[in-house]
This record gives C-alpha cells, structure tokens and sequence, in this order.
C-alpha cells in the first residue's frame, strides 16, 4: 500500500514537470512568436515610412527640376521678347536715320546751289556765310551717314537673336559721340566722332569699326 502509494505519487510528481515544461515551452514559443511579429510589425512600419519618404523626395526633385525648366524657359523668352523689342527700337531709329540723311542731303545740296547762285565766283557778301553753313551741313551729314551705317551694322545680329561680331548690344543716339554698350562687361564705351576727313571730305567712321571690332 505504502510501495503504490509512493509510486503513484511519484509519476504523478513526473507528469506535472513534464506538464509544467510542455507549458513553459509553448509560453515560449508563444512569447517568441509574438515578439517576431512585433518586430516584423516594427520593421514594416519602417520600411513603408522609408518609402514614404522617398517618394516625397523624389516627387520634391522631380518639382524642383520642372521648376528649374520652368525658369530657363521664362528666361530665354524674356530674352527673345527683350531682343524682339530691341530689333523693333533699332529698326525705328534706323528710318529715322535714314530719313534724317536724306534731310541733310536736300540741305546740303542747296546750300551748294545758293553758294553756286552767289554772284562774283562764290565771293559775294554773303559766300562766307554759306561756306559756314555748307561745312556745318557736310558735319552733319557725316555724322548721319554714320549713325545709319551703325545701325545697319548692330541690327542682322540683333534680328537673328544674337549679338553683333563685337559683342555690342545697344547704343544711343549721338550729339558728338556714341555710347556703345557691350554685353560682355556690361561697360560703356564713348566713340568720340572725328567730323570730316581731309583726304576726301567723307565721314571718318574709323571709331565706329574699331569699337565694333575690339
């Protein structure tokens, strides 16, 4: 009785440790698993946070580069349209060189009949006063001439977009010389005017290819 006794006590002793490690291994493998799954939780919420933001920063480069192809685009229109209106100004001060030429030559011209008409050989009283005349016409002729060869000059470049072969990019009118603006520096240049030339009588213009060519 004592013999049975001790052994039913003794197997039941054995199956509740083996019943008590069969729960601590499944507690476990259940602490485990769940541990897993927050990790694996954990890692997923990482991983779509990193291709959040990596769409972010791709979508943010993609608009910033259409913004920079935005500003070049603006950029070069604005530069075509400054470029339309500088053809526009020039070709209005070309005909108005040009018909300010032709002013000086119906002067000039009859300032050379007048002086032909006065009598005694161009020695009448008032010769001497048509002389003045006639050399201030052939200055201001020559200044004309000029201010439309000039012109004739900037404006093929300008009309194509481009600039001249001397970087020159505007100018304004002259009363004695001419302001030349080049794109380059951004400077100012003065051409001084140098009137008539002795050998022929005809507009030196020397200044003028000298600061288109430098």
């Amino acid at each position: 009785s004592t013999a049975r006794s001790r052994l039913r006590s003794g197997a039941l002793r054995a199956w509740r440790e083996t019943s008590e490690r069969r729960a601590g291994t499944k507690a476990r493998r259940r602490a485990a698993l769940e541990t897993s799954e927050r990790r694996s939780g954990r890692l997923a919420k990482a991983a779509a946070l990193h291709a959040w933001r990596m769409r972010t920063l791709r979508g943010a480069r993609r608009a910033q580069a259409e913004a920079e192809e935005q500003k070049a685009l603006l950029a070069a229109r604005v530069k075509q349209l400054e470029g339309a209106l500088r053809v526009v100004a020039l070709d209005a001060e070309l005909n108005e060189a040009i018909d300010r030429e032709e002013e000086l030559e119906e002067q000039l011209a009859e300032l050379q009949l007048r002086l032909e008409e006065e009598g005694g050989g161009g020695k009448g009283p008032d010769a001497a006063e048509l002389r003045s005349q006639l050399d201030e016409a052939h200055l201001a002729l020559a200044a004309a001439a000029w201010r439309r060869q000039l012109l004739e000059q900037v404006m093929p470049q300008l009309a194509l977009g481009g600039e001249t072969s001397g970087g020159v990019d505007s100018y304004v009118d002259f009363a004695g010389e001419t302001r030349v603006e080049r794109k380059s520096s951004g400077s100012l240049q003065y051409v001084p005017f140098s009137g008539i030339s002795e050998a022929d009588g005809s507009a030196d213009i020397l200044p003028a290819q000298a600061a288109l060519a430098t």
